[in-house]
């Protein structure tokens, strides 16, 4: 599946090699991807600094823009969000991923990456995520979907 989210063009690290070891119901898998060079993931970013708004924006576009592929990312959390030094965002962590069907699933989505942002803030001293943060990553989520022609190039 991550083959085919890079070949559509979506924001994942490119698969390199794979390895499964099977024995009986149990596997192990090993996964190689290319690094995604002089990123960080957002949670230590905003450990140090707040994101711009636009910033915020692109998230949710990102987002937006897997769910539109109708992929289902299970640990949606600010762990597996990264910014590279252009700005742009990337996801990572796809083992236990798939594509769904429909669009019940996606606000739940969303809604767990809300309880990320807002359990590291609680925990984290300091931390520079606001609520109108998310309101933001909303905008920007919303703006993918509807299909701004002035946001599409955004990532």
């Amino acid at each position: 599946m991550l083959n085919w989210m890079h070949a559509q063009g979506l924001p994942v690290p490119r698969p390199v090699a794979a390895h499964v070891h099977r024995s009986g119901p149990i596997y192990r898998a090993d996964l190689i991807l290319q690094q995604i060079n002089k990123a960080n993931d957002l949670h230590h970013i905003l450990c140090a600094s707040p994101l711009e708004a636009s910033q915020w924006q692109n998230v949710g576009k990102t987002i937006a823009r897997m769910h539109q592929a109708q992929i289902y990312h299970h640990d949606l959390n600010i762990h597996n969000l990264m910014q590279d030094e252009e700005g742009k965002i990337w996801l990572i962590d796809f083992d236990r991923c798939y594509k769904r069907h429909g669009t019940d699933w996606q606000p739940q989505n969303l809604a767990r990456l809300k309880r990320s942002l807002e359990k590291e803030s609680a925990r984290t001293s300091p931390y520079y995520y606001q609520p109108d943060d998310f309101t933001c990553l909303l905008q920007g989520y919303h703006q993918q979907l509807n299909g701004n022609p002035h946001d599409k190039a955004a990532n």
